[in-house]
């Protein structure tokens, strides 16, 4: 088995097969997180009726790197900080949404972004339909806050490829007035695929449970 998908402990979650890591955002080597700057981003879900929704933050214009683009809630690791709780840290800073470990359901290898010379870690959570979701709120580095549902990035009239300065070209999702592309919509990509490729695998599962009530009476 690949090890494509880590929970919180490092340990490859069962469910995980596909590639990880794409010409131009490969996965971190020894060299990059030795030289590169770590951090660490939340991609968290919740129910939406019998959707899912994805947590995504709009960057301010004012920033240096990726200004004004959709991202994930995250930033820098401090000293000391593991990436699940730098990721947690930042998204609450960043939207108002707080996580708890028991939230956390794993973690992705870390990826080299080249532009910004950045590794990034992206942590999974969810939120349970029964979880208190605090008015989304954001700070100095975030303009907006948003939730986007899975149905609308599933969604064939959404999905595009955008090309950067003719060197790199990379899936995209129309949302709002503008794309979510790079990065954010690499991740979301690939996460999409794995929900699906897991909901075959569980629809090719007999359902024993049937068959055992009937044994029984």
């Amino acid at each position: 088995m690949t090890e494509t998908l880590r929970d919180a402990g490092q340990v490859p979650l069962p469910w995980a097969s596909r590639s990880w890591g794409w010409e131009g955002l490969p996965r971190a080597t020894a060299e990059h997180h030795r030289t590169s700057r770590a951090s660490a981003v939340v991609v968290l879900t919740r129910p939406v009726g019998d959707d899912l929704a994805y947590l995504i933050v709009r960057r301010s214009t004012r920033l240096r790197y990726h200004a004004g683009e959709f991202a994930f809630p995250g930033g820098g690791i401090d000293p000391g900080e593991t990436p699940v709780a730098a990721a947690l840290r930042e998204c609450g800073e960043e939207t108002g949404v707080l996580l708890a470990q028991a939230q956390v359901l794993g973690t992705l290898p870390a990826l080299y972004l080249g532009a910004s010379g950045n590794v990034v870690t992206p942590v999974l959570a969810r939120l349970g339909a029964g979880d208190h979701l605090p008015r989304i709120a954001h700070d100095d580095e975030t303009r907006s806050a948003h939730w986007v549902t899975r149905s609308h990035l599933l969604d064939p009239n959404n999905r595009t490829t955008v090309t950067y300065r003719g060197r790199w070209a990379g899936p995209a999702f129309r949302f709002e007035d503008t794309y979510i592309w790079g990065f954010t919509a690499r991740v979301l990509g690939w996460v999409l695929d794995e929900e699906n490729l897991l909901a075959q695998d569980l629809a090719r599962i007999p359902d024993v449970s049937d068959r055992a009530t009937r044994r029984t009476r």
